[in-house]
């Protein structure tokens, strides 16, 4: 499929800095909560607080004993309350301007913004590896737009970088200045590639080190300069329902697409024109398509409202709710299991709908929805397909499943699922719109066609809405 690559208007084409102060600081659906814990305080409870920090700078060089306590501030940043820890991040500071009054960053994590340069594993030894439960850690070099050097010790930079060379993607971080704000330079390790035909680590000094639990990636793409972090993508698991490993990827395209007007969304998407590798697993179509706008149209069976419970999410959107569409739409005559059907249906996620359109779990109307591509999502049936199945609860196919011993499986699909703005609804024409462009010569011979008609379109609704009732996944929500 190809899938028009355009730019996006000067409302979508902002900058990183703007992206992040827009997803972090505005936007909120409520007051903004005060803070419950400050920076400070927290980091003082495991006595990693200012002093602990200065010791980086003490002395030059690196250390075993530096890095440990670099460790223990990322590990403690991973495992920091939601809460808190989206509001440090909503009162992030510029990294120039900690660097010109480090005074006041004490208690404020500082945000970094670039191109990421460089990215590698840094292996820990093995008493670290043990007392921290992990074999390494990401470096990855930031080269801000002023030309200033940072390092940034990482959970785990975005998978598809590659490690040992140099690379040119936009990137962001925010984390705690750890060296280099009490100094004219920050001390930070130096890797060493395993292999000596790959690039060396850059010798150019850096000017600060910061400690992030990610690094946040932003490609040259529609979604990309929508302020959508790619790298969040690396924990979505195909062929599942929505799980929690799905939640930060999910909330973040929900906040990307909010930050577009239609129009701006409508100009980089385009009709699909095969829809089979799109609804068939076996093509993985999703895995080279991840982030890609899509236009999709069908008939809309069920529209429901999800409340967003979470304070941080709701003001992660902007909203405290989304929209969830069940569309199908048009194929080829296919055979799914023992059904042949010409529609399918795709998940999509949307902010809002139209406010005249009709919603609930049994309707039937005909929608438009532009949107990107999140993940492959499997769902199963209401019903109970056809496979026997064994004394130990194998189906027919032989494959273990999760029904008691002597039970019928339920039939498990999958299907793409879509982040849109909202849903451009097409409703059927009225009465009165049909008799002013036909005239009532049409209506008259429609009238005598439906009576000759009636019975077997009576008949072939029922089945149809069946089959498409049947076809529709429980509710999506992230467990």
């Amino acid at each position: 499929m190809n899938l028009r690559r355009v730019g996006m208007s000067a409302v979508v084409a902002m900058t990183v800095a703007s992206v992040i102060a827009a997803a972090e600081g505005e936007g909120s659906a409520e007051a903004p909560l005060r803070v419950r814990q400050s920076l400070a305080t927290y980091l003082d409870t495991f006595k990693l607080g200012p002093e602990a920090s200065g010791s980086l700078d003490a002395e030059a060089g690196w250390s075993e004993a530096k890095q440990n306590l670099c460790l223990r501030l990322l590990m403690r940043l991973l495992s920091a309350p939601s809460v808190p820890a989206a509001e440090w991040r909503a009162h992030a500071g510029p990294f120039a301007d900690a660097l010109r009054s480090p005074e006041l960053f004490r208690d404020r994590l500082v945000r970094v913004d670039g191109r990421a340069v460089f990215v590698a594993p840094v292996k820990l030894p093995p008493d670290q590896a043990e007392l921290h439960d992990r074999r390494s850690f990401d470096l990855v070099r930031i080269v801000a737009s002023d030309g200033v050097v940072v390092d940034v010790v990482t959970d785990a930079a975005p998978k598809s970088w590659k490690r040992w060379a140099a690379i040119e993607e936009r990137a962001a971080a925010v984390g705690v200045a750890a060296s280099g704000l009490a100094a004219e330079g920050a001390v930070g390790p130096s890797p060493t590639s395993p292999d000596s035909s790959q690039a060396a680590w850059p010798a150019e000094p850096r000017r600060l080190l910061v400690v992030a639990t990610r690094v946040a990636w932003f490609p040259d793409t529609p979604l990309g300069r929508l302020g959508m972090d790619y790298g969040l993508f690396d924990t979505v698991v195909d062929g599942a329902k929505l799980v929690a490993a799905d939640a930060d990827a999910f909330y973040a395209m929900l906040a990307a697409v909010g930050r577009a007007t239609r129009a701006d969304i409508e100009k980089v998407t385009m009709p699909i024109e095969d829809p089979i590798p799109l609804i068939d697993p076996r093509a993985r179509w999703m895995e080279s398509h991840r982030g890609d706008p899509v236009r999709l149209s069908g008939v809309a069976r069920r529209a429901m409202r999800i409340a967003v419970d979470d304070p941080a999410r709701r003001a992660q959107i902007g909203s405290d709710h989304y929209w969830e569409l069940y569309v199908f739409m048009p194929t080829p005559t296919i055979q799914i299991g023992t059904t042949i059907q010409n529609s399918f249906p795709v998940v999509c996620c949307v902010r809002s709908l139209p406010s005249d359109m009709p919603y609930g779990d049994s309707m039937s109307e005909w929608v438009e929805v532009d949107g990107f591509a999140m993940k492959q999502y499997a769902y199963t049936l209401p019903g109970d397909d056809k496979l026997p199945r064994d004394g130990n609860g194998k189906g027919g196919d032989g494959k273990a499943g999760d029904a008691k011993p002597g039970t019928a499986a339920k039939e498990r699909r999958e299907t793409p699922l879509f982040i849109a703005r909202q849903a451009v609804w097409k409703p059927a024409p009225s009465s009165k719109e049909v008799t002013s462009t036909l005239g009532w010569v049409f209506m008259g011979l429609a009238a005598t066609l439906a009576i000759a008609m009636m019975v077997a379109g009576w008949s072939m609704s029922r089945k149809s809405g069946r089959r498409n009732r049947e076809a529709l996944p429980d509710r999506v929500e992230i467990k």
